[in-house]
């Protein structure tokens, strides 16, 4: 079964680190990371962006079955 974790994002140029450590979260978990990261931008009353990120884990060792 597939979960989701969405979290926020200050700055849009660390997605990939942002991305980097989820993964290594999920590994320390003994789950791994599936699909794509879905980034998400939020326009905020003055103007301004804000940045959520969103990604899905499994279970596992990092293989999925088709």
């Amino acid at each position: 079964m597939a979960a989701t974790q969405t979290f926020a994002l200050e700055d849009r140029d660390k997605l990939d680190e942002a991305v980097a450590a989820a993964e290594a979260e999920a590994r320390r978990l003994g789950r791994h990371l599936v699909g794509e990261p879905v980034l998400t931008e939020s326009k905020n009353a003055d103007g301004t962006s804000s940045w959520w990120v969103t990604v899905t884990v499994e279970r596992g060792a990092g293989t999925t079955s088709s």
